[in-house]
Order: structure tokens, then sequence, then C-alpha cells
């Protein structure tokens, strides 16, 4: 068989005629759901399973531990420049529109809770991948929106702070 055959099973370099498509492939023909075609295993120490790479920089990793795994990517303030605090969370955080919805591949599952991509482009680009008018379909990281989360109740927490100043103030007179 092939990698694209569903009665295929195993590892595969898939090189298309033209070269320009190459995936490497894991597939199994288990349709019960009782075996995983991964399994990525660390004998006896905690560390990084997989490392991420871009032009041989380390740019994220998988790693484990024996209290759970996590999922990292590079954050080191010495790769950074024009470090400045997020100023606007609570209008992003306003912009945002989160929504429940059903996947079409699915339609008998449970909602589940999310964000349309196309929608949080403007908001948080660096969040999203992909473009609204290419056949390929969009993508959220939702980590990528933890800082504007973090920066909007940061903005709620002292505008809670100052009101409670402002009616202590008020009460004492």
């Amino acid at each position: 068989g092939t990698p694209n055959d569903p009665s295929t099973r195993g590892v595969y370099y898939n090189d298309d005629a033209g070269g320009t498509q190459t995936h490497f492939v894991i597939t199994n023909t288990v349709t019960d759901g009782s075996h995983s075609p991964v399994y990525i295993n660390r004998q006896g120490s905690d560390g990084s399973l997989i490392v991420f790479r871009r032009a041989n920089d380390d740019k994220g990793t998988i790693s484990v531990a024996s209290s759970g795994t996590t999922y990292n990517t590079t954050s080191d303030r010495r790769l950074k420049d024009n470090i400045t605090t997020i100023t606007d969370g609570k209008e992003k955080l306003l912009a945002m529109n989160p929504v429940t919805h059903t996947w079409k591949a699915d339609p008998d599952a449970p909602a589940v809770h999310g964000f349309v991509a196309q929608e949080m482009q403007s908001i948080v680009p660096e969040a999203v991948t992909g473009e609204p008018e290419s056949d390929e379909m969009m993508s959220i990281d939702y980590g990528r929106i933890t800082p504007v989360i973090v920066a909007a109740l940061q903005d709620a927490l002292k505008e809670i702070e100052e009101l409670k100043t402002r009616i202590n103030e008020l009460e004492a007179k």
C-alpha cells in the first residue's frame, strides 16, 4: 500500500513525483482508538522528547517529567528586542469573540469552546496561521493569546483597586 491508502500501516518517507512535497508518515489501521500510531518514551529521566528547530536553531520542545508533559517555545529575554508592556489588553480582550461551535466533520459531537481564526487575525495576528483566501485551513495557537488576557486582567484588577480606594475615601467622609 501507500501512505494515503487507509489499509496501509507502517512508517514511510513519502516523496511525491515532483519532489516538492515530502512527508514522514506514521500510520496504523486500528479503527477502535485502542492504539496510538506513535509512542515517544523517555526512559528513566526527565527532559526533551522532541526538539523543534528552524535553520538548526532550537525553537521549541516537548518535554516530559514524572509530573507531566510541557510544550515549550523559545521566550528567553536574550532573543528579544523592543520589549514593551501591552497597554491595550482590555481593548483587545473586548474585541475577541469567544464562541461555542460544533465541527462539520463530527456534527454529532458536543459543542466546544473556541475562537474563529479569521476574526482573531486582526486582534492577535501572531496567534493565527494561514490566510483566509487560501485553500489551507487557518489555525490558532491559543497560547499566544495568553499575554493579552493577562494584560487585560491586570488592567481590570488595577481599575478595581482604584475604585475600592475611591469608595473607601467617599465612605470615610
